[in-house]
């Protein structure tokens, strides 16, 4: 049952434990922690999927993603927990997660006529530890000899795109012209269920296709995208089945603030011995509310270190005073932290992880950023991939320590959608918005750092778009 609320709980194992062979634990374990008044207990749940459970004819080039209530553990999103099959054979695609943890998104080449299920398990949790319940979504895709048909190739903002401003407008991006004529009956925006008023027009370009709300959407609304077969090309050719999804950005005077992401994530093992302890909110968080009674760290006994926020106070950081011990399972809690602008509470955290044997010292280096530094004649849809050398710590990249921005712009940063791949080794940015055509651009890398603070050298790398996709 669960433990009762603002309680101090202490766990202590003793050597009179053994093991199999009778061999006496090593040494005694004493571990403690205090209980939130309030534990959450609401397992996330899946708001939407892409393409939708039970599609047909749906283009090769679809995108799936999987949109959730709540932040997901980050250490639960793995092969285990998100599973494809086609035609009843497993098959493994590339799984990456926004920032946010609340989208993930699966990359593989899908096959013609061919049946796939995505599968969600319940080994899938959030940052407290309540399971996903067993998921299970299929889509047919479309023939390959499709007569000509036409397919939407990409679509701004991003499928599975987060904290987008909320007077953005939609674009569509097909891979040969359309009819106009056909658009207004074939094309559906969605927020929250409800269908959105708005224009639909071809804009420049050759396939492109835009949605102009009529109004903006509301703040934190989950925006769907329906392109169906009542669009046609300039033959008459039916469009193949899309669909995508977007988050708009939260009011945050109107939700306490909750932790979306924590560095190292809880359960992580091997971690080095001077890591640095994140945990990262929806929200800047009141600083007095941040001290040692709030936010506490436990190995063999509670560890001494510095408190602060960073990411514009989104982000509490601990450094331990001391290198911790090898080899050793530590936890650490938040609790009674709040928000700047709110006065209850948050909801609490409380994660672990085990040591391993020694510090680590090497910075991360960027091994390779796709378009390539001088690269010309770049689709106006790129969207910027970054690896490193290392795995990084996802807390430590966000919009001002990675960024694209329009060279010669006066400093305006290009918004948009963070995900993590490659055990956070490979960072992708999707920009919200379509590039300008015929426009140098500019990637700064600056602050982004491994789990255990070594941060990456400064790094700058420049293209210039072309016209179009």
């Amino acid at each position: 049952r669960p433990l009762p609320g603002l309680q101090r709980v202490q766990v202590r194992a003793t050597t009179g434990i053994e093991d199999l062979s009778g061999n006496a634990l090593a040494t005694t374990f004493t571990a403690t922690f205090t209980t939130a008044a309030a534990p959450d207990v609401e397992a996330p749940v899946v708001e939407v999927v892409t393409p939708a459970d039970g599609a047909l004819d749906v283009s090769r080039t679809a995108p799936i993603a999987v949109t959730f209530s709540e932040p997901l553990d980050p250490g639960t999103v793995n092969a285990d927990g998100f599973t494809l099959f086609r035609n009843g054979q497993r098959v493994f695609p590339s799984i990456s997660r926004s920032a946010d943890n609340t989208v993930v998104t699966l990359t593989t080449t899908l096959e013609p006529a061919t049946q796939y299920a995505l599968v969600v398990t319940s080994q899938v949790t959030d940052l407290a530890g309540n399971a996903v319940a067993d998921f299970q979504s299929t889509f047919t895709t479309t023939g390959l000899f499709d007569a000509g048909r036409p397919s939407i190739v990409s679509v701004r903002p991003g499928n599975g795109a987060t904290r987008v401003r909320s007077d953005t407008t939609v674009v569509l991006y097909a891979d040969e012209a359309l009819d106009g004529a056909t658009l207004a009956a074939g094309l559906f925006v969605s927020a929250d269920g409800v269908l959105v008023p708005g224009v639909v027009s071809l804009a420049a370009g050759p396939g492109t296709v835009q949605f102009v709300p009529d109004a903006a959407f509301a703040a934190n609304a989950l925006v769907q995208v329906f392109a169906t077969p009542a669009i046609e090309d300039l033959q008459g050719n039916a469009l193949n089945n899309f669909s995508s999804s977007f988050r708009v950005v939260p009011d945050s005077a109107a939700e306490n603030a909750f932790v979306q992401d924590i560095s190292p994530f809880s359960g992580a093992t091997g971690v080095p011995v001077n890591v640095v302890l994140e945990a990262r909110y929806s929200e800047p968080l009141e600083p007095s509310s941040v001290d040692a009674t709030t936010v506490r760290v436990f190995g063999a006994t509670e560890l001494a270190g510095t408190r602060t926020l960073v990411d514009g106070g989104r982000t509490i950081r601990f450094e331990p005073a001391a290198p911790l011990e090898a080899n050793r399972f530590h936890s650490w809690q938040v609790n009674g932290v709040r928000g700047a602008d709110d006065a209850s509470g948050t909801f609490s955290l409380f994660a672990s992880f085990t040591t391993g044997a020694g510090a680590d010292g090497t910075a991360p280096i960027v091994d390779s950023i796709t378009p390539s530094d001088g690269t010309v004649g770049v689709s106006v849809i790129t969207t910027v991939q970054i690896t490193f050398s290392e795995s990084v710590n996802p807390l430590s990249v966000n919009e001002a320590t990675v960024t694209i921005e329009e060279s010669g712009g006066g400093g305006v940063v290009v918004p948009c959608t963070i995900t993590f791949s490659n055990q956070d080794r490979t960072v992708v940015l999707t920009p919200h918005t379509p590039l300008a055509d015929l426009t140098g651009y500019s990637v700064t890398i600056d602050g982004v750092s491994d789990p255990a603070g070594n941060v990456a050298a400064a790094t700058v790398s420049v293209f210039t778009t072309g016209v179009g996709p």
